[in-house]
């Protein structure tokens, strides 16, 4: 499978790991579930599928003093103690999933560097370099910059296009889309009219992202690739830059591998090209920060919401009994 690209190989053994992981946290759910069917607080009416009784819905069997029990296999539990024990199998839940994702992601590494020094890729000639200065940056003084590590066949500067890139690739879709329903239908129907507004309203952002019209290389650089002729030049290259990926690193940074002999620049191994998404390559690392940090907060607010929304039901679940 790695002859057809690690990211294949790597789905596959994700298909086959987290198998694994489903069939491990079902066999630690099986103790719930006969808990969960021993009850009866799902009245028949409600049993519209039979798997409602194996929810935590249907723990408890009678109320007695204000207490609800739960009978399993001939014997008796207050329900507090099920609870708890119904944690604890939450528990081994989540921990066999984080125990998954940790080894998973060793194992991901692991797989990566194989694949990696198994097969030769265009990765493997080229390098990518970040912490480059926004402006005066070209394709030309990168060739001259990287010179002295080995010939260097092609340079490309990343720049900061705002947006265009993702704008150019929806107009792409819709000239498409635009060409298939012209094939369709002879006349212009009301769905060819919504498409050409989309156009209309797409290519005025277009022109709205570069007011001043800039040239391409007008535009902020954001990052560099540069691709050399052998392998092993690439490899004195990352060797001589090993150290530029921390900021200790970068602080005492020579003057000939500096960029210009100003700019303390990054300098890394490439990735494939197919990996690339080159709309979001203008996306500064603030910026992927936040919106990180945001999805985190927004999954840790629904999270809350489901915990309180759980509790406060088991609240009313035993105040409906003990009335």
């Amino acid at each position: 499978l790695g002859d057809l690209g690690v990211g294949i190989e790597l789905y596959f053994v994700l298909n086959k790991v987290i198998t694994i992981v489903l069939a491990i946290m079902s066999f630690i759910s099986i103790p719930l579930i006969v808990v969960n069917t021993s009850g009866n607080q799902v009245p028949k009416f409600d049993r519209k599928t039979g798997f409602e009784v194996t929810t935590i819905g249907n723990q408890g069997n009678y109320v007695s003093n204000g207490t609800t029990y739960v009978e399993v296999i001939g014997q008796t539990f207050k329900q507090a103690d099920v609870t708890f024990f119904t944690s604890l199998i939450d528990v081994g839940y989540c921990c066999c999933f984080i125990t998954f994702l940790l080894i998973f992601r060793m194992r991901e590494k692991a797989i990566v560097q194989k694949n990696d020094e198994t097969h030769i890729t265009p990765a493997d000639y080229a390098v990518e370099i970040t912490r480059l200065p926004a402006e005066g940056v070209t394709a030309d003084s990168l060739v001259k910059h990287f010179q002295p590590f080995g010939r260097v066949v092609e340079a490309f500067v990343a720049r900061k296009y705002n947006g265009v890139i993702s704008k150019y690739k929806q107009k792409f879709h819709l000239k498409k889309k635009l060409e298939k329903t012209r094939i369709t239908f002879d006349r212009e129907d009301k769905k060819t009219l919504k498409l050409r507004r989309q156009m209309s309203r797409l290519e005025a952002e277009i022109a709205a992202a570069n007011p001043e019209r800039k040239h391409m290389d007008e535009l902020p650089c954001v990052r560099g690739f540069i691709v050399f002729d052998s392998q092993g030049n690439q490899q004195q290259c990352l060797k001589a830059y090993e150290w530029s990926r921390s900021w200790l690193g970068r602080l005492m940074m020579s003057s000939e591998l500096k960029y210009r002999g100003i700019h303390a620049i990054s300098v890394n191994q490439a990735p494939e090209p197919s990996n690339i998404l080159w709309e979001n390559l203008e996306i500064s690392d603030t910026e992927r920060f936040a919106r990180r940090c945001f999805t985190n907060f927004l999954s840790f607010v629904l999270l809350l919401f489901s915990f309180v929304a759980i509790y406060g039901t088991y609240l009313e679940q035993n105040n409906l009994a003990a009335s």
